[in-house]
């Protein structure tokens, strides 16, 4: 099977379709996978054909924060050009590969419509409910999750956000002779053990699991497992969340940590925590593998990204979510109701008193985490996606 992946964003947004990329073709698929230059490097590294998209979403977060704001404010001159290059570049690389099956991440607006002028079809990945409507629950990115009557509703006003390429993506199905176009299917990468399928979801939208590589050798930095196995240790980090004033952040946690009697693994990531913590108990690095490292520490404080909460539970750490934009409210959430967690604290309300409080009470959710770590263990969302794809792929030829 030709399978066409495309995403847009951070490294939350890429790393699950990295890892869908190697284990389809591990598996005998034909793989090509769309990405911004900042992630190029490392899907060559892994032997998969790529599609360079211009721009940098690494760059993007660096200049405008993670503010609605100001992401509003520099839309037309920053943001939009970045994206419409990318919707043309994917539209273009999809007529020319001609695969059975475009993959796409929400934000690629314009696979579906390429992918219906070759006659592939088209699968909408949601890593977080954000697409697919259901009363069970609102949409990701809307509030806790919980809206009541407006659960249904909430998806309409998520999809609102295309309207803002319209005038492109008619263009584009204008020059094709073909309607715009939502995707054929949908793929949830929610983990079963964690999130039921809701009942009144049609069978063209499933739900997964996360996209993990079974197999992969682990490579993080020794030094790093060597703190961390020296003493209780809270890891710390906002991934691509560079927002407000990293450094009185980084202050906030590396005393929460003091205050709790646990060593401080500092994670700086795009920039939502900064170098400048040192001292004894205190490790600060770039980045780590999640797989890894969650394995071995006793709670993980994080912004709630859909596949750092996932991870957290596979590995059956308990976390302490802070959350700062779109879906991770969400997240904070559910891990509540769940009983999986503390309740969130939003990043506005940050303090080392909240925080050392929520990392206390985080520990006695370990044995209820692990449970779930369990269940996620059977699980294998690339398997059941390529089983799919397969299946819906089969008509159409």
């Amino acid at each position: 099977m030709r399978i066409f992946l495309a995403t847009l964003g951070s490294r939350g947004d890429f790393e699950p379709f990295l890892n869908f990329a190697i284990e389809a073709q591990r598996n005998g698929h034909q793989v090509v996978i769309a990405a911004t230059s900042e992630f190029v490097d490392q899907v060559l590294a892994a032997g998969i054909t790529c599609v360079p998209l211009s721009g940098s979403f690494q760059d993007l977060i660096q200049d405008t924060g993670v503010s609605v704001f100001q992401a509003m404010k520099d839309f037309n001159t920053k943001i939009k050009p970045v994206m419409t290059s990318a919707l043309h570049t994917v539209a273009e690389a999809i007529l020319e590969y001609t695969p059975d099956a475009v993959v796409y991440h929400p934000k690629v607006l314009s696979a579906p419509i390429a992918a219906q002028k070759i006659g592939a079809i088209s699968v909408v990945v949601e890593l977080a409910p954000m697409v697919t409507p259901t009363r069970e629950f609102g949409a990701a990115g809307l509030g806790n999750g919980n809206l009541g009557l407006f659960n249904t509703f909430s998806y309409t006003v998520v999809a609102q956000s295309s309207s803002l390429f319209a005038k492109e993506l008619n263009a584009l199905a204008q020059s094709l002779d073909v309607p715009v176009r939502k995707a054929d299917y949908s793929v949830c990468l929610v983990s079963p053990s964690l999130l039921k399928r809701p009942k009144d979801w049609s069978d063209t939208t499933q739900l997964v699991g996360p996209w993990i590589r079974s197999d992969d050798t682990l490579t993080e930095n020794l030094q790093v497992l060597a703190f961390i196995e020296s003493a209780p240790t809270v890891y710390f980090g906002f991934g691509s969340m560079a927002s407000g004033d990293a450094k009185r952040r980084t202050e906030i946690v590396g005393s929460a940590a003091k205050a709790v009697g646990m060593q401080a693994l500092i994670v700086t990531g795009w920039g939502g925590l900064d170098a400048s913590a040192n001292g004894p108990g205190v490790m600060t690095v770039a980045s780590v593998r999640h797989d890894e490292v969650f394995s071995k520490v006793a709670v993980a404080v994080h912004h709630g990204g859909a596949g750092t909460v996932q991870s957290a539970l596979r590995c059956g750490v308990p976390s302490v979510i802070v959350p700062f934009i779109a879906d991770q409210p969400w997240w904070g959430a559910l891990l509540s109701r769940q009983e999986l967690g503390p309740s969130p604290i939003p990043q506005s309300k940050l303090s080392i008193t909240s925080l050392a409080t929520a990392i206390r009470t985080a520990l006695n959710y370990t044995a209820a985490v692990r449970t779930v770590a369990n269940g996620m263990k059977h699980e294998d969302g690339v398997s059941a996606t390529l089983a799919l794809l397969e299946r819906w792929v089969t008509p159409q030829n």
